[in-house]
């Protein structure tokens, strides 16, 4: 069960880190 719990966050996290980095990205080449 704990493994399972910070399993889930730890998703979450990574989904938002890729949310993220997809805005940056896009947002950077325009930058460029």
């Amino acid at each position: 069960m704990k493994a399972y719990t910070e399993k889930s966050p730890r998703s979450v996290t990574q989904k938002h880190s890729t949310m993220s980095s997809d805005q940056q990205k896009p947002r950077s080449v325009t930058d460029n």
